[in-house]
């Protein structure tokens, strides 16, 4: 078992070469048996297992007096017992007695009466004797077979119509019976000379090139007289250069209100209150602990706010054929995808054995002490291979963990 110690300095995390470190050295949880073959769509493909369901039972619907199979589940299985039910006996059909008369109708139960011979006679006599109608059939029946066509005489018009003598001007739908008369031109007449107006024209017309336009002489404003007011103004007004300062006799102020206190100290720019009272500090939950995986996913080792000291592992694989290393980037965010957390540190662990992708078994562990000090360990579970990482808790105090953000660090071997 090789095990690599590693330590932090204090500068900040360069995520560009954090990316390019983790490229070709990317990890995706393990599966036992291999990659599984997912033919859907999901986000967590790696995750999940395939496994294998047995085919439904073929449903028959129950036949009368026989239950179905419980194919369920049911709480009640230890508090009932099964207990014996007596079979049915067979379904003994009754005897329907046959009705004396004949059966003139329709009946759904063909099988339970029989048919009679009819005596054709009977209902001969019984028929009514048909009278057709002697008036003559000018319109349309739907029994055309049954009816003949005869030809209808011609009816005698009851006026006879009189052609009109003036000539047709408009439209009519028989053009084949009126023939368009020859229309000879009208007489064009002279136009009528314009007439002039009577009374002067002091307005505006659409037609400038008749009237002509004549001096205009602008009206004459009418000022009012100006006539001040004679009472007392006893108010006040924006207009204060416009109207002048009156006497006001002390006499009708007797019962005013008196003038509002002021404060005789100058305002220092503070209160009692900032002294009095203290903001309240509010607990900041401890962020949760994840590690980077391929395709900008992440998974959560130590939940947040978890109480210490707190330990969390996982198993992860290769996503690539003979794959000998593998960088593992420690995360501070509980977000399934990565680039929406805040990277802590990262480090290589090298020497893996040659194999296709998803057979070698990598476990990385999280161990948060009391005094908050994160301890990453990646060991290799096939040939025991081990790398550790030890990192400074200063930036995983609950209370700090905010501000403390410039104070992560990369890892340099020693």
């Amino acid at each position: 078992m090789e095990t690599s110690k590693f330590k932090t300095t204090q500068v900040e995390v360069d995520i560009d070469m954090c990316k390019e470190t983790f490229r070709g050295r990317e990890i995706v949880l393990y599966q036992p048996g291999g990659p599984v073959t997912f033919n859907g769509e999901s986000l967590y493909k790696s995750e999940f297992q395939a496994y294998e369901l047995d085919p439904p039972t073929s449903y028959q619907p129950p036949k009368k007096g026989v239950s179905p199979p419980f194919q369920g589940t049911s709480s009640y299985r230890d508090e009932f017992k099964e207990h014996h039910i007596e079979p049915r006996h067979g379904y003994i059909p009754p005897t329907i007695p046959k009705t004396p008369g004949s059966f003139d109708a329709t009946s759904l139960y063909k099988e339970s009466y029989t048919a009679h011979p009819v005596d054709p006679e009977v209902f001969a006599q019984k028929a009514v004797q048909y009278h057709p109608s002697t008036a003559a059939f000018s319109g349309q029946s739907s029994y055309r077979e049954n009816f003949k066509e005869h030809p209808l005489e011609r009816r005698p018009p009851s006026q006879t119509p009189v052609p009109k003598t003036t000539p047709f001007e408009g439209q009519s739908s028989y053009r084949e019976d009126f023939q368009r008369p020859v229309v000879s031109p009208a007489e064009r007449l002279a136009p009528a000379p314009p007439r002039a107006p009577s009374a002067p024209f002091a307005g505006q017309s659409s037609y400038r090139e008749n009237f002509k336009a004549h001096a205009i002489s602008p009206p004459v404003p009418h000022v009012p007289e100006y006539h001040p007011n004679t009472g007392a103004f006893l108010d006040s007004t924006e207009n204060k250069d416009s109207y002048r300062a009156w006497p006001v006799n002390p006499d009708l102020y007797k019962n005013a209100a008196p003038p509002p206190l002021r404060p005789s100290l100058p305002f220092s720019g503070s209160t009692t209150n900032q002294d009095a009272y203290k903001g309240w500090k509010i607990h900041v939950p401890r962020p949760a602990l994840s590690v980077q995986m391929a395709g900008d996913r992440s998974t959560v080792l130590i939940a947040s706010n978890s109480p210490l000291p707190a330990v969390g592992s996982q198993i992860f694989t290769t996503v690539r054929d003979n794959q000998s290393e593998i960088c593992v980037i420690a995360m501070l965010g509980s977000s399934a995808t990565a680039s929406q957390n805040r990277i802590l540190g990262q480090f290589v662990l090298k020497g893996l054995p040659a194999g296709p992708k998803g057979q070698t078994r990598v476990e990385v562990t999280f161990y948060l002490d009391e005094d908050q000090v994160l301890t990453a360990t990646a060991r290799d579970l096939d040939n025991e291979r081990q790398a550790q990482w030890l990192k400074d808790g200063g930036v995983m105090e609950a209370q700090s963990h905010l501000a403390a953000a410039g104070k992560t660090g990369v890892m340099d071997v020693l």
